[in-house]
């Protein structure tokens, strides 16, 4: 055939998982944080002291969302290989002509509507690939999100751990109540 160029599977796999992690880093690219301002002034984003959640659900949603945008890169590389395939084999003469139809042939190069299985497997590529894009930057914004916040906890816990602190206690074996000072430095 005119115009088919061989290309090594690795060279795909390896183009591939590059186009995952370059998202997955564009998702984590440094941006400043959207300026909202709401009537009033209530509801901005510095409402909430910094350091007290810990990121935990951003970081299991970016790992969740990578995850799922690798699965989608995979699936696309099936998908490519399949239609590698097909052509390949479809295109092939050297099947021996008969009279009789070729069962496997008939249901490797026609699917049940009719089409082209080629056309198929390739659409069903370019799909996988074109929604593991974006799917993998939201995962790395996720991530971000969620180690920044990871960072301010931690750090929020350090500069607490120097304080003074007042705990109340209920009586266990003895009944009674109290508040236990306690002083850390």
């Amino acid at each position: 055939m005119r115009g088919d160029v061989l290309v090594p599977r690795s060279l795909v796999v390896l183009t591939l998982c590059c186009t995952l992690i370059g998202c997955t880093l564009m998702g984590c690219a440094r941006r400043t944080p959207p300026g909202v301002v709401l009537p009033g002034g209530a509801g901005t984003s510095s409402d909430r002291s910094p350091g007290r959640d810990r990121g935990d659900i951003e970081i299991a949603l970016g790992a969740v969302t990578t995850a799922v945008a690798a699965t989608l890169v995979v699936l696309g590389a099936v998908a490519a290989h399949k239609a590698a395939y097909v052509r390949s084999y479809c295109s092939a003469n050297n099947w021996p002509p008969t009279e009789l139809p070729n069962p496997e042939r008939e249901e490797t190069c026609t699917d049940p509507l009719g089409m082209d299985p080629f056309a198929t497997a390739t659409a069903s590529s370019a799909l996988s690939f074109a929604l593991a894009v974006p799917i993998a930057a939201a995962g790395g914004v996720l991530l971000r999100k969620g180690v920044k916040m990871r960072r301010a906890y931690m750090q929020q816990q350090a500069i607490e751990k120097h304080q003074l602190s007042v705990r109340p206690w209920l009586g266990g074996v003895r009944a009674g109540a109290g508040l236990s000072l306690s002083i850390r430095f």
